[in-house]
Order: C-alpha cells, then structure tokens, then sequence
C-alpha cells in the first residue's frame, strides 16, 4: 500500500495542497516520516508534481526588461548569478539549460509543437523536461544530427522519458554533409524536406547559440576544428545557430561549409513564431549580442552576468559585414 501510486498522489496531495508537515502526513499514512519524504520524491519523478518558478519571478532583474526593450523581445529569462563565487562552466550551462526547460515547459500547450537544435545546452534543456511536460506535444528536428540524444530521451527507462503520445519527426541525415552535392541530394530527399517542413511550421522552437571562441560545441562534435574556428573569428565571424555562422552585425557569413549544412537556415528561423535562444557566459556574449542583433531569436534565457555585458555590448556601434 504505502509504495503504491495511490499512496504517493495522497502524500503529494496531503503535503502540497492541504499544506501538512510530513509529521502530520507520517500519522494518517501510518507510516514513518521518512517514508513520507521518499514519496514526496517519487511524486516528482513520476510527474505526479512539478515544482518550477513563476515566469513573472524571473523579471525581478531590470536588465530582462532591458533586453526585451532594446532588441523587442517577446521575452527574457535571466537568471541569478550562482550562489558560490566561482560557476564553473559546466554548471552555468547546467543552470541555464533547467531555466529554458521550465520556460518551456510553461509555454508547451497539448497539441502544440516544438523544434529543437543541437547542442549541449538544448539537450540538457531537453533532459530536464519532466515526462509530462511533453505528452501530447509534437517534436521535431531543425538539423539533421538531433536524433541521438532525441532517442536517448525515448530510450531512457527512467521517469523522464518522453511520453510515446508525443510523435516526433527526425531529419533522416547528418548535421554536416561530406560535399555541398551530398548536402544537395539530402535536402531533395522528400522524407528531409517533409522534416524540415513541419519543423518551420512548429509553435516553439529551442536553439543554443556557440561562439568562434573557447572549447565550441562545434569543436566538440567534430564539425570544425580549432584552426577552422580561429579563422573565421579573425575574419570577424562571432558565433553560430545550428551551424550556421555569423557576424558581429548579425549578418550571415558566406562560408562553403553552409552548403554543407542540413537543416533550418537563419532566414527561416527569422520567420518562425516562437524561437527561444538558451545561452550565457562570457564566452558567448558577442555571439548572443550578434544573435540579437540579426533577430533570429525573440525569447532570450541567460544570466545576469551575461545580460549586463549585452546591454554594454549593445552600445557600441558596429560596422557593417564586409560581405
């Protein structure tokens, strides 16, 4: 009984809407509080309770109105600076990637659709999705390359699995194709070009946005080496969306490597509904000024360090892309 479903729906309703103490509940479950206390956590794993921060709470920072001010956002999630002094990496990303899941999560609708990119940020942005968040919502791919960690989520045996109500249409290909011809052939692929489609059409879209500096998601993942990403910054190129690069003015460079590139351009990202950029650190605050710039995105989530830099960023008059 006290490990069954019904136990657990009555310790979560008992704690989190009646408002008793796990002592109280402890008593009319007949049980001791410990046990109470793993019920309340098996109630979150299983969905049975999600615990996120109000929207609203995130506009205690004047720098998110600023933002959206500045670069007419729809909106802004920035994030406090972490409680310790030094933030790793790893953890702002870790961070940044639980805000931009719960924004989503509150935006998510039944029957809506959400496109994602690749990256580390969205993946995890992705895993940090409770399985409910997801039922009856349709996802698609805006690159080829998504699919793995995609079917890790399908794959997964744990309580975060995306729910199989929720259909889910791949692009069939590769990120990056070995020759601007394959890339060709790929594209004019109807199984691709039907992917590509609906993802264009989905009600949200989540991308992260890298940067010609640093240890770039693209270096990670084999599509350019550090050679090849040192010299498109000293070319002025400042970051990338979904492999395609950019410069400080937002316009999109003209490299041969996005002949190659299969998926969503930054065109057509301009023109979808609901395009929600995850990013922060120093390391990417002229990518994400550059991003906003070009108005490839209208819902930003970052920290307030990274925030304040854009603002400053922001001031500064750049020059055009020699194209």
């Amino acid at each position: 009984m006290l490990d069954s479903d019904e136990a657990v729906s009555r310790a979560a309703w008992y704690y989190y809407n009646d408002d008793l103490t796990q002592n109280e509940i402890s008593k009319l479950l007949g049980t001791s509080r410990a046990s109470v206390g793993r019920m309340l956590q098996r109630a979150r794993r299983m969905g049975l309770v999600r615990i996120t921060i109000a929207p609203r709470l995130h506009q205690i920072y004047g720098i998110a109105s600023e933002l959206i001010r500045r670069f007419e956002l729809s909106d802004a999630v920035v994030i406090p600076a972490a409680a310790e002094a030094q933030d790793a990496k790893d953890n702002l990303t870790q961070r940044l990637a639980v805000a931009g899941g719960q924004y989503l999560a509150n935006r998510l609708q039944p029957g809506e659709s959400v496109a994602v990119g690749w990256g580390n940020t969205v993946s995890r942005a992705l895993l940090s999705l409770e399985r409910a968040d997801l039922d009856k919502v349709r996802v698609f791919t805006l690159t080829g390359g998504v699919d793995p960690y995609l079917r890790a989520l399908f794959d997964n045996p744990g309580d975060r699995q995306l729910n199989n109500r929720s259909p889910t249409s791949m692009i069939p290909a590769p990120m990056l194709a070995s020759s601007p011809a394959l890339a060709r052939a790929l594209m004019d692929e109807s199984a691709v070009r039907l992917a590509l489609e609906e993802a264009r059409l989905a009600d949200h879209a989540v991308v992260g946005i890298g940067s010609t500096t640093g240890n770039a998601t693209v270096i990670q993942l084999g599509y350019q080496t550090e050679r090849e990403l040192a010299m498109h910054a000293r070319a002025g190129i400042v970051g990338d969306i979904l492999g395609r690069f950019f410069y400080a003015d937002g316009k999109v460079a003209d490299l041969p490597l996005h002949k190659r590139v299969i998926g969503t351009g930054l065109d057509q990202l301009r023109e979808m509904r609901d395009v929600i950029a995850i990013a922060g650190g120093a390391e990417k605050a002229v990518a994400i000024t550059a991003a906003l710039r070009g108005r490839y995105l209208n819902v930003l989530v970052t920290d307030v360090t990274t925030a304040n830099t854009i603002v400053q960023l922001s001031e500064d008059n750049v020059p055009a892309s020699d194209r």
